[in-house]
Formats: C-alpha cells, structure tokens, sequence
C-alpha cells in the first residue's frame, strides 16, 4: 500500500488503488481522538438508535418494553436496587450502551456515587480485569452527568 505523509492511503496511476475522495476537514474534526464523544451525546446517539430500531420492529421491541416495565414494576426489589443489578450485568457482559444507559437510570433512582462505587467493586470482583476496565467508564460517566446536572 502506499501512503502519503500523513499515513493516508495514496490513490492515483501506479499505486494499484482506485481513487477515492478525502473525507472534508469538518468530518475529520468531528472523528478527532483529542475531542472524544461526551457520555452525554453517546446517551443521546443509542437513544437515536433505538428510536429507528423500534420503527424497525415495532411489535418485537414492545413486546421487550412490556417484559422491562413488568420487570421494573414488581417484585421486593426497589428500582434503584434493580438498576445496581442491571449495571453490574452490563458490566460484566461488557455492554457499553448498557452501561451508560444504566449509569443514567441509577442516577435518576437517586443513587449515590458511592453506591454506584459498590456496583463497580463487586463487577470488577465477578469479572477481573475487563470488568475494571468498564467500571472506569462507568464512573466516568456518572462524574460527566453529574457536573452537568443529569
């Protein structure tokens, strides 16, 4: 392959590649590791993206919205005791959009950071390394929304 200096593909006579627009400085910009998504807009983009899956499939997304409902609404356990499972399941299946999505709901539940703290020690106890891992991104997370007043 043949690059240029900046390490991009070089398209043109005698490099074996077909040619091939650059992506706009603006696109560039907005895909810049120095300037990461905030957890707040990565809440927003899944949100979006469930929103088209659920025009997708209507009846198989409401049938799993009843079963979260009935889930939520029964049973001994409190919503803010269901979200510290939920969280912890997430993190221990390495669901990023889960994470976030449940790191929202605990806060809205009225948990604490240090509640939210136990969930990301026993995670990381049920899972090791790739739990820590996640755990960070948790609590970075609740700190994002936090400052901003989520």
């Amino acid at each position: 392959m043949v690059t240029d200096r900046g390490g991009a593909r070089a398209y043109g006579r005698g490099t074996g590649l077909r040619a091939r627009p650059l992506p706009s400085p603006a696109s560039r910009a907005i895909h810049r590791k120095d300037r990461p998504m905030s957890y707040k807009q990565k809440i927003d983009d899944i949100r979006d993206e469930l929103r088209s899956l659920y025009k997708a499939a209507p009846e198989q997304t409401r049938g799993f919205g009843t079963l979260s409902k009935a889930v939520k609404e029964t049973g001994v356990l409190g919503v803010k005791e269901k979200e510290c499972v939920a969280l912890g399941m997430a993190l221990v299946q390495r669901c990023e959009p889960c994470i976030l999505l449940h790191v929202e709901a605990l806060m809205k539940a009225g948990a604490s950071r240090e509640e939210l703290s136990d969930v990301l020690a026993m995670a990381i106890q049920m899972s090791g390394g790739p739990g820590l891992m996640y755990a960070a991104k948790a609590l970075a997370c609740w700190d994002e929304l936090a400052a901003a007043g989520a």
